[in-house]
């Protein structure tokens, strides 16, 4: 709901995971089942091939490992997931602690023997599903720190180039341009209220690769106007976030191969 951002979404449409798979991914985090016979056993590796995934795909990392750089956007997020011809939707609700310098002093909790630090809490339940093809996960970010908010909104660009931002626009300073394309602004005083309209280099109606080709289609614009356009005058932080995500993620090139 950009640009309020009460909550993020990811989704993709994957193997999902079992509730045992899912059960795994939170208690054994370092210890992940990928490239071993325990992942073949929860469905997340290849039979033929430990090194690879059920769908063949090379494996990076350790599942689980990601779940702690969430912590940089929110403390509160859920993980909804579902294999395929599985008549039952796995559901997984997570609250990280926070802990200061002082508080990183280890715990002996209940039943244990050697102390150990608790990272946080985890409910996983699973609920009838009466969409047994469907297949996938989804991830929802919820309760997002302050300074994720402010980041994803832009909102110290927007001080600035309106000259609300007294600490960088002097009187004799003229405040830096707004972004060309950007998803709009609501008010800083804690209201939804939109104070600033989005101006979107897509339509509505534009299907997801008519959108990400119109995306393209800004810079290149850009291009015409100046010999070295700037991201951050063409973007908002959000759509340039879009073009980094883009730029990294092992995708197919639109049209063609540059070189």
């Amino acid at each position: 709901d950009a640009p309020r951002f009460s909550r993020i979404v990811i989704r993709d449409n994957g193997n999902g995971f079992t509730p045992r798979a899912l059960a795994s991914l939170f208690y054994n985090i370092g210890g992940s089942p990928k490239r071993t016979r325990a992942g073949i056993d929860m469905g997340v590796v290849s039979n033929a091939d430990k090194a690879l995934s059920p769908g063949g795909r090379r494996l990076i990392g350790k599942i689980g490992i990601g779940l702690f750089s969430v912590a940089q956007l929110t403390r509160e997020f859920q993980i909804i997931t579902k294999t395929a011809d599985s008549r039952i939707r796995t559901i997984a609700d997570v609250v990280l602690f926070t802990h200061s310098e002082d508080d990183l002093q280890e715990q002996v909790l209940p039943g244990e023997e050697e102390p150990k630090f608790r990272t946080g809490t985890v409910s996983i339940q699973s609920v009838p599903a009466d969409d047994p093809d469907s297949h996938g996960t989804e991830v929802i970010l919820r309760n997002l720190h302050p300074q994720t908010l402010e980041d994803l909104g832009s909102r110290a660009r927007w001080e600035m180039c309106r000259g609300t931002h007294s600490s960088v626009i002097g009187e004799d300073a003229s405040p830096p341009p707004c972004p060309d394309y950007h998803i709009g602004r609501v008010s800083s005083s804690g209201s939804d209220r939109m104070v600033e309209r989005p101006r979107l280099p897509w339509l509505k109606t534009d299907s997801p690769d008519a959108r990400f080709r119109k995306l393209i289609a800004a810079i290149d614009e850009k291009l015409t106007e100046t010999e070295s356009p700037k991201l951050e005058q063409t973007f908002d932080n959000y759509l340039q976030l879009l073009w980094f995500l883009a730029l990294e993620a092992p995708l197919d090139y639109v049209d063609k191969h540059p070189f």
